[in-house]
């Protein structure tokens, strides 16, 4: 489609209207000069089951909004880092480091009990849970990605993100055709979209508790803080 009708093109998935970007150079502008014109989300189930009513930042639909979650984001803190400037991803460099080599010693590793035969591995898993790994350290200071524990945190987070990330990209009915929605009941995602909801709550809600009773004893580690440390 995209040699026939060029590198931008729109039709309709059911009432939505979609644009089809083929092309860096027009994804570039998209998201540079007119970034403006796209800081927003069609309304979605999962923007309002999983995404607290549209109100989480990658779910807004209103761009009023949005822009004062940006602002609210940008705060400066009272150490004057922002939260998402350079200075910030500075003080996190020893979590991208620390997760590389622990993946580059965990293939070597699987190399060393492999012997001389060839070692085949699943980049694909491997480097997913490289940057979940990454996220999660630099967010929570903790690793349930790739060669840890079995314990119930590690694997509750699993569960939670996985299914969270996993029912983002299902096609819902009622994205499209709105009156058709009892159909996303029948095949059983509004509920599942609210179990995971209440799972990634539960996730969130622990590492938030874990911080704050960290600040009362006193406990941080000055050394190797994560997101919410700083």
């Amino acid at each position: 489609m995209a040699d026939k009708y060029g590198p931008i093109f729109c039709f309709h998935i059911g009432l939505r209207k979609t644009s089809v970007v083929s092309s860096w150079e027009v994804a570039k502008e998209c998201f540079t000069t007119m970034d403006k014109a796209f800081a927003t989300q069609p309304r979605s189930l999962a923007g309002k089951l999983m995404g607290y009513d549209h109100s989480m930042f990658g779910f807004s639909p209103c761009r009023a909004y949005c822009h004062d979650v940006r602002n609210l984001a940008s705060i400066v803190l009272d150490c004057e880092v922002e939260l998402f400037s350079s200075h910030q991803l500075e003080l996190l460099n020893h979590v991208r480091d620390s997760e590389v080599q622990l993946f580059i010693k965990e293939l070597y590793g699987q190399w060393i009990q492999n012997g001389d035969r060839p070692l085949l591995v699943e980049m694909k898993e491997k480097c997913w849970h490289l940057a979940a790994n990454v996220v999660v350290s630099a967010v929570a200071g903790k690793r349930y990605f790739g060669a840890v524990t079995n314990d119930y945190e590690p694997r509750q987070c699993r569960k939670a993100l996985g299914d969270f990330l996993y029912l983002l990209g299902i096609f819902m009915v009622s994205d499209a055709i709105p009156f058709l929605g009892w159909l996303d009941t029948v095949r059983g995602y509004t509920a599942k979209m609210k179990r995971t909801a209440r799972e990634v709550d539960q996730v969130l809600g622990s590492w938030v508790e874990e911080h704050g009773w960290k600040r009362v004893f006193g406990s941080m580690n000055k050394a190797h803080q994560d997101f919410q440390c700083i």
